[in-house]
């Protein structure tokens, strides 16, 4: 697990930190265990990686666990990827002990924290029933790597062999075809059978002739099965990669495409604007000029769009700014929000970039109101490689929910743009997201049409969810931002344990102080106060923290 922290602390320092544990014996060789630091978890959402699959280390994981709760964590998030307990789920026959019951309920025992019961993120879990064994005490969430392992084998397909290459999934078994099967088109299906005293398996279902095969499995104990797989008629297959369900979330991550943090980065921002907010470019517009930085390349524009005909006084007004400062575009688009015209202005955004004769590693589309830390997120970029990526922050979101479905409101959306229930996986518009220069060729001109969303951010996901499906290996990246939606409070503190790459909803003064604050150091508490309904709820929160 220390490569998953590593990770986690790497790709996002002031969200994680480490608190380390001693795991010391007594000399009778009971537990000695001790939580360094222990008084950092008092104000903190913890994670903890857990790994269970060694027998001997049951009690002393359990032990902690039940110990975090009652040091005062905020919350605790447990990642489980493996559940050890193998395919102990059921008794076929008396006598036997299904450990899988056994080992929920030591889980459910875990004590309740101030955010509620404890959550438990599960890859992959052999029966998806074992769910019913936890007690309501937890919340387990049972999550899948399939989709990670789609995006390996359309990358490892795209790049290695070409488009049209003939691939299939082999299954050694019944039991991994009834769990995954419905992940994949193209399958075959292995079945076991005996000859004497031995185990043979044969292809049941389809002909791997030819073709690259990948094996999957919804359990590896010693990887014999997928073996004998190999060793049977489908060694006719040209290439084999063998892949346990467990295994899929470290294969991805191993191979999520991060490059070495001293490669140089180059990005394109297009600022979403309003033709009369004078006021806030004036603001916000030393920030963007002191973004570029060591190995760090960022140009800039706000964007504004040509209709309708602005009044002359504004017309002049913009007429200036523009031979002024040199930094604001003016597109073949129409003003406003709704109706999709917040969409169009962001595809002429798009279009307006991929016409530019110098090249950038990124495109970024962002809101005048979000305030981008540059020395924070320059970073982050130059960790990662810049094929097929969209980053940004994940909006998951109810297609059902009412702004989208009342014709008043400005998020309206008619259901047959996108007529399901959940919109594609997208990143929120507001604090920014960043598409590579390789993806958005064809983002904008093979997919930004229509049906899409009303919505910017969700059009953009369905274009990204469309390239995605036709086979290009689009990566996805999460980048810590706030987008003024949460009911908590945003971070208020020093500057050195500020959390966000960017943060949305804020006035022009807010995003000018911030700036000030990023360059010199200090408390970003006093720039809340330039957006009153920020600063409001940070007061209503210390009134709260104050009376309890």
């Amino acid at each position: 697990m220390n490569h998953i922290k590593e990770a986690l602390i790497s790709l996002s320092p002031q969200s994680y930190s480490e608190v380390k544990v001693d795991w010391r014996e007594f000399e009778s060789g009971m537990p000695n265990i001790f939580i360094e630091e222990v008084h950092r978890l008092l104000p903190a959402h913890v994670l903890l990686l857990l790994n269970m699959r060694r027998l001997g280390h049951g009690q002393n994981r359990l032990s902690l666990l039940y110990a975090i709760p009652r040091y005062g964590c905020r919350s605790l998030t447990v990642l489980l990827p493996f559940f050890p307990t193998g395919t102990m789920e059921r008794v076929d026959r008396e006598g036997e002990v299904a450990t899988a019951s056994t080992l929920s309920r030591m889980i459910s025992a875990v004590p309740m924290t101030p955010g509620g019961p404890a959550r438990f993120l599960i890859f992959d879990i052999h029966a998806l029933q074992i769910r019913f064994y936890f007690q309501d005490t937890i919340l387990p969430v049972l999550l899948s790597a399939m989709p990670l392992l789609l995006n390996l084998l359309k990358t490892r397909i795209f790049e290695d062999w070409g488009k049209g290459a003939a691939v299939a999934v082999a299954f050694p078994d019944e039991g991994a075809k009834k769990r995954f099967g419905g992940f994949f088109e193209k399958v075959l299906f292995c079945s076991k059978v005996r000859e004497g005293e031995k185990r043979v398996v044969r292809v049941a279902e389809g002909d791997p002739e030819g073709k690259h095969v990948f094996i999957v499995d919804d359990l590896c104990n010693t990887g014999g099965e997928a073996i004998s797989t190999f060793v049977s008629p489908c060694s006719l297959m040209l290439n084999l990669y063998l892949l346990s369900a467990a295994a899929v979330l470290v294969a991805c991550l191993s191979y999520a495409a991060i490059r070495s943090t001293s490669t140089d980065v180059s990005v394109w921002v297009i600022i979403l604007s309003r033709r009369d907010a004078l006021a806030r470019r004036a603001a916000v517009r030393d920030l963007w000029r002191a973004a570029s930085r060591e190995n760090c390349r960022v140009s800039f524009q706000f964007l504004i769009c040509q209709k309708p005909q602005p009044s002359l006084h504004l017309a002049a007004q913009l007429d200036e700014e523009r031979e002024e400062f040199g930094d604001l575009e003016m597109l073949d688009c129409e003003e406003g929000y709704g109706k999709g015209r917040l969409v169009q202005k962001v595809l002429a955004g798009m279009k307006h970039f991929l016409s530019r004769s110098a090249s950038s590693d990124f495109f970024m589309k962002v809101d005048d109101d979000s305030f981008v830390a540059w020395s924070r997120l320059c970073p982050r970029l130059r960790s990662i490689a810049p094929s097929y990526a969209y980053a940004g922050m994940p909006d998951m979101v109810n297609r059902t929910d009412w702004w989208f479905n009342n014709t008043e409101s400005p998020n309206y959306d008619p259901w047959e743009n996108w007529p399901y229930e959940l919109y594609p996986f997208h990143m929120a518009g507001g604090p920014g997201y960043l598409i590579s220069s390789e993806l958005l060729r064809h983002v904008a001109v093979d997919f930004m049409t229509a049906p899409l969303s009303w919505n910017e951010d969700k059009a953009v996901g369905i274009a990204i969810h469309r390239a995605n499906s036709s086979g290009l290996p689009v990566r996805y990246h999460y980048l810590h931002m706030d987008d003024g939606e949460s009911e908590d409070p945003p971070y208020a503190g020093n500057w050195s344990d500020y959390p966000y790459l960017s943060q949305h909803q804020l006035s022009g003064e807010s995003i000018r102080c911030l700036h000030r604050v990023e360059a010199t150091g200090g408390n970003v508490d006093a720039c809340y106060r330039h957006t009153k309904w920020l600063y409001e709820l940070i007061q209503q929160q210390r009134h709260t923290g104050n009376d309890s």
